[in-house]
């Protein structure tokens, strides 16, 4: 939970301005230094490893990166895969062998349940086809 200043009407506890919001995992709210904080890394790695590829921030109008909760724990993976001895293209292979398994199960559940609508029963289901999509995006989620 983090808190943002607005001109609102507080939420009970909270000073007047300032109200509570939920941001997701993939909400860009750090800079690097509280990046750098939060994993123990330096300035100079966090940038590095964005420069190969391995994190990628989002930017401000005014170009600085901000991290996400979810790049936080990446960062924080990458450093303990280094601390074990594998290299910066290791790590990239390693990744990137990651995000195609998760991608072969999403299609796994895709076919499986376009499958399970497609089996030439009658349209009485209790998820409908105009639903499938909806069903099939809920079903992936992590």
């Amino acid at each position: 939970m983090y808190r943002i200043r607005v001109n609102k009407k507080p939420i009970a506890g909270l000073r007047k301005g300032v109200r509570k919001i939920d941001l997701g995992q993939d909400s860009p709210v750090y800079p690097v230094g509280v990046v750098k904080e939060l994993t123990g890394l330096s300035e100079r790695q966090i940038r590095y490893y964005d420069k190969m590829g391995l994190v990628v921030p989002k930017r401000t109008p005014g170009n600085k990166r901000l991290y996400t909760p979810n790049e936080v724990e990446k960062l924080k993976e990458i450093k303990k895969l280094i601390q074990k001895g594998m290299s910066i293209k290791e790590i990239k292979e390693y990744y990137a062998e990651h995000t195609k398994t998760n991608r072969k199960k999403k299609k796994d559940v895709e076919s499986d349940a376009k499958s399970y609508f497609n089996r030439g029963r009658k349209k009485q289901s209790l998820y409908p086809p105009s639903y499938l999509d909806e069903l099939i995006k809920n079903l992936t989620e992590d």
